[in-house]
Parts: structure tokens; sequence; C-alpha cells
């Protein structure tokens, strides 16, 4: 299962996900489908939408895999006969691929359909990432803030040895020219 994070520190399962009618950014092209994109089990918005081959209403694929494997429920929810399961046809998903979305999150981003995924698993500012150092969980715009700081931190030491590294070649240059000189005086001093 595909997992991401709410600021609450709750997953989202991607899978099973319950994409919330309310969340929807353009509700004007929402109202127009709202009827077809909508899974008759979760009443959520079709995450990869599947359709009853007898009825044609369309569920998500979790829903009715779950509906399926249930030991009361083994057929279509609306008692179909004979019902085999495919994916929606291409209308139903184009219809989806319309709706942008606000993050659960609330990180200010509009999500197209199909990036909903991506965007709760990577590009969201506002997941929680668990810190390799201290073991806390931290929003990810804190996390990279965080890194940034220490990377600004870092920076500034490696310039400051730097500037000394320099310093100490131009004494050792300075120290070799002396002792260059010396070994001169010295040839001079033992030939006379």
């Amino acid at each position: 299962h595909i997992l991401g994070n709410t600021t609450d520190g709750a997953l989202i399962n991607l899978k099973k996900m319950f994409i919330d009618p309310s969340k929807v950014a353009n509700q004007d092209v929402y109202a127009t489908i709202k009827d077809i994109t909508t899974c008759l089990i979760c009443t959520g918005i079709l995450y990869e939408p599947f359709q009853c081959s007898v009825c044609e209403n369309n569920f998500c694929y979790e829903c009715i895999s779950t509906w399926k494997k249930s030991t009361t429920h083994s057929n279509c929810p609306f008692k179909c006969d004979n019902a085999n399961f495919r994916d929606s046809n291409k209308l139903v998903m184009k219809m989806i691929t319309k709706l942008e979305f606000y993050c659960v999150n609330n990180c200010s981003s509009i999500i197209l359909y199909k990036d909903l995924s991506t965007h709760y698993n990577s590009t969201c500012p506002e997941i929680l990432l668990d810190c390799s150092e201290c073991g806390m969980k931290s929003k990810k715009s804190q996390f990279i803030y965080n890194k940034s700081k220490k990377l600004g931190a870092l920076e500034k030491e490696h310039n400051e040895i730097m500037r000394r590294f320099i310093i100490a070649q131009n004494i050792n240059t300075l120290l070799q020219e002396e002792n260059d000189q010396l070994l001169e005086i010295v040839k001079k001093i033992g030939t006379t």
C-alpha cells in the first residue's frame, strides 16, 4: 500500500484512499460529474475506479475488492447476477482527471487527480518526515528549512577552514623561502 502522512501524523493509505469531495477545488466541474465520479460504497471520489459489468456502477478498486472478499457480500452491491468487475470506462476516467483538489494537509497546493499519490508521498511540504538524526517527526517544509540551516552552518565552517588552509599555505610558502635563504647563507659561510 502507498502511504502518505497528514499534518496530524495520521497515515493516508492511497490504495484505500478516501478522496473527500469537499476538497475538490473546481466544485463547478465536480457538480456536473458528481454522480459518475462517486464511489457508491465509500461515497468519496473514485480512486482506481472499477465498474460492474452488469449495472455499470463505479466503485473504488479497494472498496469493491473489500466488498467482494467479505463473507456476506460476494457480488455487486446492487445484487447483479454474474457480475464481473473491470476498469471503469474511459469516459469516467476522463471526467475524474478534470478534477483538482486542495491538499488535505492544507499546504495551499491545488493537485490534479493524477498527481494525488505523488503529492501525498513526496511533494507535499506539509507531510511528516522522520528525522534520521533526532528521530522526531517534522513537516517536510520544516525539515528542509532545518537542513538548509545546517548546510548554511556547514558552509560557513567550510569557508573558515578554507581561509585557515590558505593562510597556512602562505605561511608554509614564506617559511620555505626563508629556509632556502638560510641554506644559501649556510653554504656561503661553509665555503669561506
